[in-house]
């Protein structure tokens, strides 16, 4: 029921876009922002939508275990050039509607990457054929990754853990993101006792 509702309240940021797309961050690693997104996009592939999540946390992945498949072959093989076929990223989930890329080897450059021209034109394509896309990012506070794509991204979900982020680091990377003027739509407090 909270995926329904946090699913029910994005439904009010898309800003009319065709094909919205979300990032998820946090302030550190383990704070559950994949588990986040994986029931985020569930929920919205239930109502028959086509739905597709990136896993761009190229350094730390998550997003392949929860839904059981392999990272080989995935966002680093595909930003990096080494093959130009899309098909043979797009991995297909247990659920219908929804498909998934994985974050694939790590990289030495995850942030350029991201950053490419290559990256911008992947999305653009993506965009032409999903209803809405998730992207996993990483930490905030660990890396820069997650806000050099700011201008792809709809809105930011911020996943905060109960009991473990703290207040100070929470303002330091909520300000770094307004700096790039990243539009953080909302938060997720998860692990409440």
């Amino acid at each position: 029921e909270a995926f329904k509702m946090l699913r029910t309240n994005l439904f009010y940021t898309s800003k009319g876009e065709k094909c919205p797309i979300y990032g998820i961050c946090s302030t550190f690693a383990h704070s559950g922002k994949s588990l986040i997104i994986s029931n985020l996009a569930v929920s919205y592939s239930q109502l028959e939508k086509r739905v597709l999540i990136i896993d761009c946390d190229l350094r730390n992945s998550t997003v392949h275990k929860l839904f059981g498949i392999d990272r080989a072959g995935g966002m680093s093989e595909l930003l990096a050039g080494a093959e130009t076929n899309l098909d043979k990223f797009i991995k297909h989930s247990s659920y219908p509607n929804l498909s998934i890329i994985t974050a694939g080897g790590t990289p030495p450059n995850p942030a350029e990457l991201l950053a490419s021209a290559r990256m911008t034109k992947f999305i653009d394509f993506m965009k032409q054929h999903y209803d809405i896309i998730f992207i996993d990012l990483p930490p905030i506070a660990a890396v820069s990754d997650a806000l050099v794509i700011s201008e792809h991204i709809t809105g930011y979900l911020f996943a905060v853990r109960s009991g473990v982020d703290d207040t100070k680091a929470l303002s330091y990377a909520l300000s770094a993101m307004e700096q790039t003027g990243a539009n953080i739509v909302g938060f997720v407090m998860n692990d409440v006792d």
